[in-house]
């Protein structure tokens, strides 16, 4: 499948979709969410990380992940329900692929749940006059094949190490983490949708 025009790999599990703001410092990370009791990691420097729910809490994307991008570009003040800036230490989270046809019965083509749709509500967003952000958005993927109901895991901390390095982001950079935060019990597996995920030993 060839990529589209804003589409970057973002490691081998996730793809970072470049805003046509290209100089914007702010990300967007949209995703399936679960964190182990106790799982931490020290947010690096030039960064500040915001959730959007509270710890131990559902994240609720009602209307499916395009709705939940253009209410995250209209908000005229964060939204975000914490932060935990450099240096501090901040809650780590597992993240898994949201895109995808469970969100079928919202009435969404094949063309809408996909990364086309993400890369055409960007392009709108960036002609909407109303629109207050215009942020990168990151994005996990990688459904096992053998395995269909599958995809790896991927942690919060190593998204934040990887578009921190990736010189695709402007700096100070404010990752905005739309995602779950229900505690999870680490001996056993982990289901979301029709992702299902392995605790970390």
């Amino acid at each position: 499948m060839s990529k589209l025009p804003n589409q970057y790999d973002l490691g081998a599990n996730a793809y970072l979709f470049r805003s046509g703001s290209i100089y914007s410092s702010t990300v967007c990370i949209l995703a399936h969410g679960a964190r182990p009791e106790g799982a931490q990691f020290t947010v690096p420097e030039n960064c500040t990380i915001h959730y959007h729910t509270n710890p131990g809490a559902s994240y609720k994307m009602t209307d499916g992940p395009f709705a939940d991008y253009t209410s995250f570009t209209h908000s005229t003040q964060d939204s975000s329900v914490f932060r935990r800036g450099a240096g501090e230490m901040a809650l780590d989270v597992i993240l898994g692929k949201i895109l995808g046809s469970h969100w079928q019965h919202w009435g969404e083509n094949d063309r809408e749940r996909g990364y086309r749709g993400l890369a055409d509500k960007m392009l709108e967003t960036m002609h909407d006059p109303a629109a207050e952000l215009h942020p990168h958005v990151v994005v996990v993927r990688g459904r096992n094949k053998l395995l269909p109901f599958t995809t790896p895991y991927l942690w919060l901390s190593e998204i934040v190490r990887r578009v921190m390095q990736s010189g695709l982001v402007g700096k100070p950079v404010n990752i905005h983490l739309r995602a779950c935060l229900g505690v999870e019990d680490e001996l056993r597996d982990w289901r979301a949708g029709k992702q299902q995920y392995k605790i970390r030993a």
